[in-house]
Order: structure tokens, then sequence, then C-alpha cells
């Protein structure tokens, strides 16, 4: 990990995933010579592949197998930093767009299942009932801020605000 010694960890792979222009592969994490990493055993982690320093395969580790299905959690998900993939925060997100952005959500969704719309004059409520909260959402709805607003969840909208906040501090 970044700012971290480098560790020796063993995993059962899942899913070989990209997010802008970034690979990484979803695993479940079966062994660890990281004290900081033993927490996450038999959880699933994603793995930047700019980060693996070397692949072996072994036969003497036990494969730990995942009950669920990683394509229908990614189809709820803007980027694959899930987080807690055994308790996949879920989130009901009401977005403000405005109408001047409002295409170029709908030419490159958030999500591949469409959200409820609400036109107004200037602007369109966005309501996606179910969606994965991830570092790249946030990330998204930051990098069009002047354009984006997050209405729901409450805990969310306070996030963006907090994290805009301390983009402005270091500005002053």
């Amino acid at each position: 990990p970044f700012g971290k010694n480098q560790c020796e960890n063993y995993i059962s792979p899942l899913k070989i995933v990209e997010y802008n222009n970034r690979w990484s592969i979803i695993a479940i994490l079966n062994k660890s010579d990281d004290i900081d990493q033993l927490s996450r055993v038999e959880l699933i982690n994603n793995y930047s592949f700019d980060r693996i320093l070397a692949v072996e395969i072994c036969t003497d580790i036990p494969i730990i197998k995942f009950i669920g299905d990683i394509d229908s959690v990614l189809d709820l998900s803007y980027g694959p930093s899930v987080g807690d993939w055994n308790n996949i925060p879920y989130i009901k997100l009401v977005l403000k767009v405005s109408n001047r952005f409002i295409n170029f959500i709908k030419t490159k969704p958030i999500i591949i299942k469409a959200p409820i719309e609400e036109v107004k004059v200037d602007f369109t409520i966005l309501t996606y009932n179910k969606i994965v909260e991830t570092i790249e959402l946030k990330q998204f709805i930051r990098s069009y801020a002047d354009q984006i607003e997050v209405l729901e969840p409450e805990s969310f909208r306070q996030s963006v605000i907090n994290d805009l906040q301390k983009t402005l501090d270091n500005y002053s």
C-alpha cells in the first residue's frame, strides 16, 4: 500500500476491473504478513495492479469462496472502491443537477440503472434508490460541484461539504 512497507498477501481473486485507466483485482484476502492487514483477512479487498510487485500461484493456501454476485454490486457502483463487501454501503442518493450538465450525466451515466428524473426549469432532480457509496462517487460529485448538489442522504452531503471546505481552505 502507498506509504507502508512492502508486504506479502495471499489472495483468492474474484474479478479484474478497470476504472479511470487503473486496473485492480477484487479478491478475498486469505493471509497476510502485514499486521495492519490482519483485520481484512477473509474479507474482500481491492488491490491495484500498479502496487503489485510479484505474483505467484500457491497451492498450499486454502481458497476462500465468496457467496455473492460481484457484478450486481458493481452495476450499482461508481468505481470499484466498495469498502466493506460483506456489508455493502448502499444509499439512496438524490442529486440536484444543473440542466446545463444533465446531458453529460445522461450520456455518461453514474451507474447502469437509470435514475428517477424530475425535470424543473433550471435543474433536474435525479434519484438513485440504490447506489453504492464509493470513494469514486464522491470524487465525481466533488469534481462537478458547481453543477451537482447532493440533497440526500444528509451524511453524504455533509461529507462532500466538508471535503469542499478543505479544498477552499487550501486556497486561502
